[in-house]
């Protein structure tokens, strides 16, 4: 049993913690389907769960977040982020990065079920309701609040099994969600095939995409998770390039809605950038408030 899990001793104290009645829970999660809206975004579906239903995952999710994770899975854990994964990686020789393919459709009711029974021991029928629960068509909805926690217990036993390759290996691992990471020695990439296959051996594929499946050296630009760790956490080139390119638009635009709007999101970015890097987020800062005096005076000519 997980530290902080939930005893939850049957169904009817199930439906107490869920503050509902039985009737109430047994209809919603047989017609879950109501429940949602779907749309995609950015290439992406989404299965956003609506009214009683999303107030029933919230007040599991709240119940579940309570569990403790280790200290390497990052993703959906309180007082973590990724940069508390990034930080795990800063200065290592090698940097192994790689991803769970088509992560939350890839999590099956069945693999759902058994972490509610067998992991964290709830009674079959509990198991039952609560697989209901949280699963929309044979998988976990992206977009649902209880999703993240769910699939991290989900992974749980394999994120275990690499942190003991990792050990051996005298490297660090980090998890968020489905990225995953291992930094330490020059020889990592040696270890790829052996990581996709503990991957394959829970019930997930790695991703085969080039960028998805990468290992950079100490004498290149090393990512993990959207943060520099070459030496010390700092803005990738790529990410600084962008914000650099969209400061320079600023002075194309008008004083009007949409300058706002730009103006906002550009101000959004250099903020997270100046989380990473006080002194390059304090020089964009100059660039951004430099673009504005200099698009303002061009409006007004």
């Amino acid at each position: 049993m997980l530290r902080g899990a939930p005893q939850i001793r049957n169904f009817r104290h199930l439906c107490r913690l869920l503050r509902c009645k039985k009737s109430y829970l047994r209809r919603i999660c047989a017609h879950t389907d109501w429940y949602y809206r779907e749309f995609t975004d950015k290439g992406r579906p989404i299965a956003e769960p609506l009214g009683e239903l999303r107030v029933l995952q919230q007040r599991l999710q709240y119940l579940l977040s309570e569990i403790d994770l280790p200290e390497y899975m990052h993703g959906g854990v309180k007082g973590r982020s990724p940069l508390t994964n990034a930080r795990l990686h800063v200065g290592k020789a090698a940097v192994l990065n790689f991803d769970i393919k088509q992560f939350f459709p890839s999590v099956k009711p069945r693999y759902v079920y058994k972490m509610f029974y067998k992991h964290l021991r709830f009674p079959a029928d509990v198991a039952h309701w609560l697989t209901k629960l949280v699963t929309f068509k044979e998988q976990l909805p992206q977009g649902a609040p209880t999703s993240t926690v769910v699939a991290n217990l989900v992974i749980l036993p394999l994120c275990r099994r690499l942190k003991i390759l990792s050990s051996k290996h005298n490297s660090n691992y980090g998890q968020f969600v489905d990225d995953g990471t291992l930094s330490g020695p020059l020889y990592l990439e040696n270890l790829r095939i052996l990581i996709e296959k503990i991957i394959r051996q829970e019930g997930f594929q790695a991703s085969p995409k080039p960028h998805k499946r990468k290992t950079r050296h100490y004498w290149e630009e090393q990512v993990v998770n959207g943060v520099r760790v070459n030496k010390r956490i700092g803005v990738p080139q790529d990410k600084l390039y962008q914000i650099q390119e969209q400061i320079r638009s600023l002075q194309t635009f008008s004083p009007n809605a949409s300058f706002e709007k730009e103006y906002r999101s550009v101000r959004g970015r250099i903020t997270w950038a100046m989380s990473l890097d006080n002194k390059k987020g304090r020089e964009l800062n100059q660039q951004l408030n430099s673009a504005v005096h200099s698009g303002s005076q061009q409006h007004l000519l």
